[in-house]
């Protein structure tokens, strides 16, 4: 059982680094393509809009205590409760 769940690990590590090595090589491709045509690029990532919303009323959030299965304990025993006020102004 350990040594299937191991190959299968492998397995998924070596299709990662596959995946990423081909990535880097069409990057390689593509950049000796336009290298070699003297070809600028016209696709040009803009500079990002970040615009925030103003918070409305309030943000909140509770985590209740949950149990990971096979322990008897609980990973949190209490709930915790945030909440954030919109600014008074």
């Amino acid at each position: 059982m350990f040594l299937l769940r191991f190959q299968t690990g492998n397995d998924i590590y070596k299709d990662l680094f596959s995946s990423v090595a081909g990535l880097y090589e069409d990057s390689l491709f593509i950049g000796d393509t336009f290298e070699f045509l003297n070809l600028k690029e016209n696709i040009t990532a803009a500079e990002p809009m970040i615009v925030p919303h103003p918070l409305k009323k309030k943000l909140w959030s509770t985590i209740f205590p949950s149990r990971i299965r096979g322990n008897n304990f609980k990973t949190n025993q209490q709930c915790v409760h945030l909440r954030i006020k919109k600014e008074e102004e």
